[in-house]
């Protein structure tokens, strides 16, 4: 990730400020140190209530307080966190809102926004935790936004991560967890087929609970937003809205769309960017099965989402209907969450899926001319990086490989036409959007 990114890009943006282009927040983190002791306080919090426990296993405390420093290290380096202080006002007011609203002491709570450009969000089990925001980018309403909230705000209420904890130093201490690694030094051969074994026994075990943890959440967060949003059926839409394995896919991107995109004044579009992949061969369904033969919904961290949403489906009132549309603090917010989702792309280097989210965006509504400005300068940064790219023979580690098993028809398509070009032409396409 790029340190020096923000006073570069402010000197790209600023120029234009009377054409009112957005700039980005900055990406400088002056808060790292302070943010670092903070999340180091949660953690010892934390170690001292498994110390507590009855069952314990002073090594699985070890790792998991070494696992969360490490983490926390990757979390607060660079811009991965986003620092923005109407942003993360807003979402806090929402957390504390909902907890009130239930009884739940608020004190320790805090949302951080982070530029992971996975639409999802997750609770660090300590009253923290982090929202994505290409989630935000992903959700239309506020109603949409606090049941995903509550969902955070119930596994922290459920003690998901204690229970985590409990059951992991129960099975470090069982017979028979010691007797099977004690079969596994002995054995001379196949030491991998048995390991994999083990591993598939322990990990569809340990899941199995998770996903029932899911569930809890799902029906502890309805209960926590039944009373508060205006319609029900926004929980629904939520869930729909999280843990995508593919990049945002929230337009079809369509043959026509490509080519207008990919033809300049001085460089038509050419069919022969198509070529390369059969795609009429592949029918695109995810895989389930992985290469070491194991069911991925198996071992899915949140249970297969038909489950969910039927759970969800039946808790909503017969006699709930849907609201009119209504104007809140988060319609208002939604211009600066798309840009600043777009700009995430670009601090995490994910240039290819940032130039498809912004094909989507231009195509999904009306947008200002603020946000029309704005996509046009990310596209020129975009394709310049690319191009430079194809020159150090490092294109690939920009832009995702074509991938029949996860990603869509429409996305493989996009990547099949950008593999082809050369960087001459990814040149060209930067000088359009530049002009």
């Amino acid at each position: 990730m790029k340190t020096w990114l923000f006073p570069v890009l402010y000197l790209l943006f600023s120029y234009a400020v009377v054409g009112q282009v957005y700039v980005p927040v900055d990406t400088l983190n002056p808060q790292r140190k302070t943010v670092l002791r903070y999340f180091a306080e949660s953690t010892k919090e934390l170690e001292k209530e498994f110390k507590s426990y009855k069952v314990s296993d002073r090594k699985i405390i070890k790792s998991f307080v070494q696992s969360r420093k490490g983490m926390f290290e990757e979390l607060t380096k660079d811009s991965y966190l986003l620092y923005d202080t109407e942003l993360e006002s807003y979402i806090n007011s929402l957390l504390h809102r909902v907890a009130r609203e239930n009884g739940v002491n608020s004190k320790n709570l805090r949302i951080f926004l982070s530029r992971d450009t996975a639409p999802n969000a997750y609770s660090l089990g300590d009253g923290n935790f982090v929202f994505n925001i290409s989630l935000l980018n992903r959700l239309d309403t506020e109603d949409e936004l606090l049941f995903i909230i509550a969902h955070e705000l119930a596994h922290y209420s459920l003690d998901h991560l204690k229970e985590q904890m409990m059951a992991r130093m129960h099975l470090s201490s069982s017979k028979e967890y010691q007797e099977k690694q004690k079969e596994l030094k002995r054995t001379k051969y196949n030491k991998f087929t048995k390991s994999l074994e083990q591993y598939r026994e322990l990990l569809y075990e340990n899941r199995s609970v998770g996903r029932k943890r899911e569930l809890q959440a799902d029906s502890m967060a309805f209960l926590y937003v039944k009373n508060i949003i205006a319609d029900q059926s926004q929980a629904v839409s939520a869930l729909q809205k999280l843990d995508s394995l593919s990049p945002a896919e929230i337009y079809k991107v369509d043959q026509e769309i490509l080519k207008e995109h990919f033809t300049s004044p001085s460089m038509p579009f050419q069919e022969e960017w198509n070529t390369g992949y059969d795609f009429s061969k592949y029918k695109y369904k995810r895989g389930k099965i992985d290469v070491f033969g194991i069911h991925k919904d198996s071992v899915s961290s949140h249970p297969e989402k038909e489950e969910r949403l039927r759970a969800l489906a039946n808790k909503i009132s017969s006699s709930s209907k849907p609201s009119l549309s209504t104007v809140d603090e988060f319609q208002g917010l939604k211009e600066k969450i798309a840009m600043e989702d777009v700009y995430a792309h670009y601090c995490l280097e994910q240039y290819g899926r940032g130039i498809y989210l912004i094909l989507q965006l231009q195509n999904l509504d009306s947008y200002s001319d603020t946000k029309n400005l704005f996509y046009s300068k990310m596209l020129a940064l975009f394709y310049q990086e690319l191009s430079e790219a194809r020159k150090t023979f490092t294109f690939k580690r920009y832009v995702d490989e074509v991938d029949i098993t996860f990603y869509s028809q429409e996305y493989n398509l996009f990547l099949t036409i950008l593999d082809n070009l050369r960087s001459s032409e990814l040149h060209e396409m930067s000088l359009k959007f530049k002009s």
